[in-house]
């Protein structure tokens, strides 16, 4: 397996309708990304995997 990095875009307007409707008394994970954003990224785990589909680097 070989990891591709991607950019993780923004939630989807309806994803984030439906969670907070359903944490109407708010939920500590849904705080921390609406303040935090993403904070891990594909990019700073991509140099752990071989480019051409081997298996993952021992961290």
């Amino acid at each position: 397996m070989s990891l591709r990095p991607t950019v993780c875009g923004d939630i989807p307007s309806s994803t984030a309708t439906v969670a907070h409707a359903a944490f109407r008394r708010g939920n500590a994970y849904l705080r921390l990304r609406d303040r935090l954003g993403t904070i891990f990224t594909d990019a700073r785990f991509a140099p752990l995997f071989a480019s051409r589909g081997q298996p993952a680097a021992c961290p």
